[in-house]
């Protein structure tokens, strides 16, 4: 039983951290503003925290996150001090903070948030109002100069040129891939785009792309030659996948330089195994960078076995298989679609999606809703969600009329209502999918929040 001076910590603890979150989802009312000068300003007043980090930044339409996330386990595994920040969260703010696997503790946070916002203040008596994601941004460096990492694995939050983590003069960067999504910002083609993601290549650094895509590879090449980079481009044919089940992969790794077999990994998605090429192959060029030795990358390499990716191909029940995906985009629908196929084949599917109006609602309709044998249709806890009688309108325009899709108003009792019905010779799964934001409200519903300090409700991520 905690003492009353136990209780009386945790209570202003949390009172502290609360203030501080409702300061920061005021600050969305500034909205969203590409572009480096207030970052740069906010950095200065505090010191310049980012300045001295060794920094892997990385950018792509779709594959970031996981890849971010093996590269944590990886460099933890083998040592390092690894901060870790990445965006959207899913349950709370915290999350796009952690060192070493470790959420970032509320005291730390309070304490370095109170130092970023008296630089806002600053700035505001100036005329100057950064935004949500720039502040966000700018307490990460200054969490993880003060804990003095060793890496930094930095996660843009939309394109790459004018994102505010593009302040940092990254010894690594990593595009994932290509594919059309934010184009009301970052340009409405692939060439587009990837000149915009390409932004995060430094001068005299080296650059990691998983992308396929010729005419994105053309605008690589052309940047890495002008900045004097040196590109790697990492490939499916790397990879030799030996053995899948719901429970993981075993695969070989060879890109020429680097040869490892009988590699071990807990993410079965079919997805996954282009991102553990880029982040094997972003491993070795760090390795080497940092001179950190092999000893080091053969004890990392093993961290590919412990990764865990919120919301990422996520098995929420193995039997019945009840999956979580945060995939919402049509890239990210369609390499789901695949991944069910691969590790699910001749399984039925009961489809449960909740999507933003302002994403491809239709286009990824046409991908995901055909494979579905039922299809639930769920209102996203976002004041931009699709509602789930006109996203319900859109599934019965994709699949055959023997198919029940209906509009569902509790997503939880959904789940507890299929695994009760459930039965092993009906070999069906669930499939949740169609946004972050139903994702995250869906684990904090089933109560799978590891925070005992939840964000209050908010519509932002």
């Amino acid at each position: 039983m905690k003492t009353q001076t136990a209780l009386e910590y945790e209570n202003s603890r949390q009172i502290a951290y609360a203030r501080a979150e409702a300061f920061l989802y005021e600050l969305r009312l500034f909205g969203t503003k590409l572009g480096l000068a207030n970052i740069t300003r906010l950095l200065e007043i505090i010191g310049c925290p980012h300045k001295n980090l060794f920094v892997i930044h990385i950018a792509g339409t779709n594959g970031k996150g996981s890849v971010a996330a093996m590269l944590n386990a990886m460099f933890t595994a083998g040592g390092a001090r690894t901060g870790l920040f990445t965006s959207p969260h899913l349950m709370s703010l915290r999350e796009r903070f952690k060192i070493n696997n470790r959420v970032i503790a509320p005291s730390a946070f309070t304490r370095h948030f109170a130092k970023v916002k008296k630089a806002v203040e600053k700035l505001n008596s100036e005329g100057v109002y950064p935004t949500f994601f720039e502040v966000v941004t700018a307490i990460a460096f200054d969490y993880f100069a003060y804990r003095d990492v060793d890496v930094v694995l930095l996660e843009t939050g939309m394109g790459g040129s004018y994102d505010a983590t593009n302040v940092a003069r990254s010894d690594i960067s990593v595009i994932t891939n290509v594919d059309l999504d934010h184009c009301e910002y970052l340009g409405n083609t692939i060439p587009d785009i990837a000149r915009d993601k390409a932004g995060i290549i430094k001068q005299g650094s080296v650059f990691v792309t998983g992308s396929d895509e010729p005419s994105a590879l053309d605008v690589f090449r052309e940047i890495c030659a002008d900045r004097s980079a040196r590109m790697c481009v990492s490939s499916l044919h790397h990879i030799t996948l030996k053995k899948r089940t719901a429970g993981g992969m075993v695969f070989d790794y060879n890109d020429g330089h680097t040869s490892l077999c009988n590699l071990k990994t807990n993410l079965p998605a079919s997805y996954q195994i282009k991102n553990c090429a880029v982040a094997l192959r972003v491993l070795r060029e760090a390795v080497g960078v940092k001179q950190l030795g092999d000893s080091f990358f053969e004890r990392a390499v093993k961290g590919l076995e412990r990764v865990r990716i919120n919301a990422r191909f996520q098995l929420l029940r193995r039997d019945p298989p009840v999956i979580l995906d945060g995939a919402h985009n049509p890239a990210g629908i369609l390499a789901l679609k695949e991944s069910v196929a691969d590790v699910y084949a001749g399984w039925r599917v009961h489809l449960v999606l909740g999507i933003l109006a302002d994403k491809e609602c239709e286009q990824m309709c046409r991908i995901i809703a055909p494979v579905a044998d039922e299809v639930y249709c769920a209102d996203v806890p976002s004041a931009r969600s699709m509602s789930s009688e006109k996203l319900a309108g859109l599934c019965r325009r994709c699949v055959p009329q023997r198919v029940n899709v209906q509009a569902v108003t509790s997503v939880a009792e959904l789940i507890e209502k299929f695994c009760s019905a459930y039965t092993r010779r009906s070999k069906t799964l669930l499939l949740i999918c169609g946004s972050l934001y139903l994702a995250g409200d869906v684990l904090e519903k089933l109560k799978k929040s590891p925070y005992k300090i939840l964000d209050s409700g908010n519509d932002y991520r």
